[in-house]
């Protein structure tokens, strides 16, 4: 689980489509683009999203609450996919 101070700035669902978020603070965007930490915001959570999946786990969990003023993001683990079979343990 990976938190942060401060709401995600769009409802969560829009996090995931691909359009010009607002920057925050674009005096700090601009000097990590700068130096090439960063790129357009938002998509990082979409390289999460796509990357973790791709990994064969459950899609990640947002919780963003602008009340309480904090973002949460949590990685799941490896998803069930129906009708696939798992080893029980103790059989060959």
């Amino acid at each position: 689980m990976f938190w942060n101070p401060g709401d995600a700035g769009a409802p969560t669902g829009e996090l995931l489509i691909r359009t010009v978020k607002e920057v925050r603070n674009p005096l700090i965007a601009a000097a990590f683009r700068g130096i090439g930490l960063a790129r357009q915001a938002g998509s990082g959570i979409r390289a999460i999203f796509r990357d973790w999946q791709r990994l064969g786990h459950a899609p990640p969990v947002i919780r963003s609450d602008e009340v309480r003023n904090e973002f949460e993001l949590t990685l799941l683990g490896r998803a069930t996919l129906v009708g696939e079979r798992r080893p029980t343990r103790g059989t060959c």
